[in-house]
């Protein structure tokens, strides 16, 4: 799974330098605090993994030296599980939680785009909202559009392929955790089990509530912008001989999807959770 989304990045990265370079110039796509420590928690995940196997691993007096049935020395033994262990959670959860955190980012670079043209169309009188104001809002609203499409061609298969990843993983998670014996539970297995279900299923959440912030803001935008155009038809008592409204894309158009099997809208995390809750049942039963 994560070849593939790896694989189909790379397929669009003259799309995606691109896309960065309008949002710099625009936009600057800039990290907050707290979503640099959230990074710098992402990177640190295949150490925090691997330690705890380790400390595990020493506790539970795990001593046989093989590898698939193999006597070797101690200490390789100790570096061929370090890397293992790392290159798994390299894989899962951490190239994921990466792509979702860029994808989430760029969606939320966009919304406050979206919402400042918003405002700036609400702080703006009738009188001050005149033919050429409303064609530099639209011209605005074209480039961001524009770069929403950018998004949406770069990540349409990725976002299914990491929606599918988090699912499948929630799911796995579930039912491997009713097929462990209860004497083989131990602390290792309890914290583990926590950490893949919270990532996967808040994973998942954050992905449809950032990508579903697009559509919403999109159609404030377009409220807003009637809206204005309403109070100036009122105040000036004609319309104007140039009706912009015509030129406002449809929300549909910011609605970004998973190869159009799958639409990322904030209204599918109920879906979402309820399709989860169901499995957990069907699992427990």
């Amino acid at each position: 799974m994560s070849i593939l989304t790896w694989y189909a990045l790379r397929r669009n990265r003259q799309m995606f330098t691109t896309l960065m370079s309008s949002l710099n110039n625009s936009h600057p796509f800039k990290l907050t605090k707290f979503e640099t420590c959230f990074l710098f928690l992402i990177c640190s995940t295949p150490i925090i993994h691997t330690s705890m196997k380790g400390i595990s691993v020493f506790f539970s007096h795990e001593g046989e030296n093989t590898i698939y049935g193999v006597e070797v020395n101690p200490n390789l033994k100790g570096t061929v599980s370090i890397i293992k262990f790392m290159v798994t959670y390299l894989v899962y959860p951490t190239w994921v939680n990466f792509l979702v955190l860029i994808y989430c980012l760029l969606c939320k670079t966009l919304c406050r785009a979206l919402s400042n043209l918003s405002t700036a169309i609400e702080k703006c009188s009738p009188q001050q909202f005149t033919l050429s104001r409303q064609v530099d809002i639209i011209k605005q609203e074209l480039e961001i559009n524009r770069v929403v499409r950018y998004l949406q061609a770069i990540f349409s298969v990725p976002s299914l392929l990491l929606s599918i990843a988090h699912f499948g993983v929630f799911i796995s998670a579930l039912g491997t955790s009713f097929n462990v014996p209860t004497l083989k539970i131990g602390w290792y297995f309890v914290i583990k089990f926590s950490l893949t279900l919270a990532n996967s299923f808040i994973g998942l959440v954050t992905f449809l509530w950032m990508a579903g912030g697009l559509p919403d803001e999109a159609a404030k935008f377009k409220e807003a912008f009637r809206r204005k155009i309403s109070q100036r038809v009122m105040f000036l008592r004609k319309e104007e001989e140039i009706h912009f409204e015509k030129y406002l894309p449809d929300v549909s158009s910011y609605v970004l999807s998973g190869w159009n099997i799958i639409y990322f809208q904030r209204s599918s995390i109920l879906a979402v959770a309820g399709t989860l809750l169901t499995y957990t049942i069907l699992l427990i039963n």
